[in-house]
């Protein structure tokens, strides 16, 4: 079985300190021996100091082998692309409030043609930045619509990881609720394809969002390794599992999250888990 290490915002804090951090996860990537997909904001807020700080590591941290796609335009708001699924309120209720105060706004905003000029602008910035174009797309906060499905087949993207599969024990892992604690998926865990012709391709929860707390080492470990032992269930032998993560949760307790991941990782190992690949290379495979 294959699996792709996917990790989010990369290119969204303009300082230093966030590229380190972000380097500092490439670093260990390599030392696994695991490439990885890194999602990344084309213009976030600060726009011109935070590619003056970010475009150089991104540059050569991809001449490794690692891997950049497209995570939104902006990710200045959870709602850019779309609602987030409505399991994720209990655990981040503002984007739901957000929207509720102005859906009128919001249905401007989900139009194709908004959401195409989006898509495009984003980009234009990674042709600039790469010298390439990206072949996968993920929606901030897991926030997507219809229109956003069309607006990428228009702008030639064909695969999306916009979909968490159980957002349900994120929520446990913010909240504490011990009834949150358990299998309950929003989706299925193979991918499916969206009209007119984009396949979705389901994203494990990061579960280590808020980091690894002193006393939660076990607690987590065992949760990451029920969520995956599910979807390994599901995915059969010949799947692809997408692992989410996000590099500044990871650093927020590094000196816990580092060995915990080792673990999960040998786990997958023994679980059948024999490649790790990149996004683009899972795609240029598939064609």
């Amino acid at each position: 079985m294959k699996a792709c290490f996917t990790n989010d915002d990369a290119g969204s804090v303009p300082n230093v300190k966030s590229v380190e951090h972000f380097l500092t996860v490439v670093e260990w990537l390599d030392r696994l021996g695991i490439k990885g997909t890194f999602f990344w904001v084309p213009k976030p807020g600060a726009f011109e100091r935070a590619h003056e700080v970010w475009d150089e590591a991104v540059r050569e941290v991809r001449d490794r082998g690692h891997d950049f796609q497209l995570h939104g335009l902006t990710h200045a708001s959870c709602l850019e692309f779309g609602v987030p699924q409505p399991s994720t309120r209990r655990a981040n209720p503002s984007p739901f409030e957000e929207y509720e105060s102005d859906p009128e706004r919001w249905e401007r905003e989900h139009t194709v043609e908004r959401l195409l000029d989006k898509i495009r602008e984003g980009c234009a910035i990674y042709q600039r930045v790469f010298d390439d174009t990206p072949t996968v797309f993920r929606a901030p906060c897991f926030g997507v619509c219809s229109a956003m499905y069309e607006a990428l087949a228009q702008a030639g993207i064909t695969a999306s990881s916009s979909r968490g599969i159980n957002p349900t024990a994120t929520a446990y892992t913010i909240l504490g609720d011990p009834s949150l604690r358990r299998w309950a998926p929003d989706f299925p865990c193979k991918p499916w394809v969206e009209p007119p012709g984009v396949t979705e391709y389901p994203c494990t929860e990061d579960l280590l969002i808020r980091g690894v707390p002193n006393d939660a080492y076990e607690d987590r470990l065992d949760l990451l390794v029920s969520e995956l032992g599910h979807v390994l269930d599901e995915l059969g032998d010949d799947g692809l599992l997408v692992f989410g993560s996000h590099y500044h949760s990871m650093m927020s307790t590094w000196d816990r999250t580092r060995p915990l991941l080792e673990e999960v990782f040998e786990f997958l190992a023994d679980r059948g888990v024999t490649q790790w690949v990149t996004f683009r290379q899972h795609i240029e495979q598939r064609l």
